[in-house]
């Protein structure tokens, strides 16, 4: 019932977001762990809904999602990299110094939240320049002795690979 009124939340959000959206983002920052991961979802929705409706609240979302890609909670994260994700294939140059700096944090759980971001994202992706500097950054994190991170990159550059070969087959060897 929760999450079903999570996603309607989503749909009434797109119909009037400059009067729904910051509250949606407040409701993030401010609830517990249990309802989070609800209105969290709600942002989701938007995205796969209507994304565009969110492009002039880009930077407000980066700053709040980026806060959350460290949360102890993994339903949070999972959530977290499916949305940065999403957004990242949807605006591809506003969001791509925000993923690229999170990549290159140095923070285990916002390296790993990322990197699955980019898995989301990666055969959506179709600009030259983004696919060689994401790939770079992933070929560099699956060198990493953290487990999660060694997997989450691993993954994001085989969806990068597979979404992308024809783009990547002759920069890769």
């Amino acid at each position: 019932m929760k999450f079903a009124a999570s996603i309607c939340m989503g749909n009434v959000t797109i119909g009037k977001s400059d009067f729904f959206l910051s509250r949606v983002f407040e409701l993030v920052q401010t609830s517990p762990e249990a309802q989070k991961y609800l209105f969290l979802n709600t942002i989701r929705e938007i995205i796969i809904a209507d994304s565009h409706c969110l492009q002039e609240y880009i930077l407000d979302l980066n700053e709040l999602l980026i806060s959350h890609t460290t949360s102890e909670s993994q339903q949070i994260r999972n959530i977290v990299a499916e949305i940065l994700g999403r957004l990242l294939a949807d605006f591809p140059e506003e969001m791509f110094d925000v993923v690229d700096g999170a990549l290159k944090s140095g923070q285990n759980l916002q390296v790993a939240t990322t990197a699955r971001a980019v898995k989301f994202a990666g055969s959506k992706l179709k600009n030259m320049m983004t696919l060689k500097l994401l790939t770079d950054d992933l070929i560099i994190l699956s060198q990493c002795p953290d487990v999660e991170v060694k997997k989450n990159a691993l993954e994001a550059l085989t969806s990068i690979i597979h979404g992308n070969w024809d783009l990547l087959k002759s920069e890769l060897r």
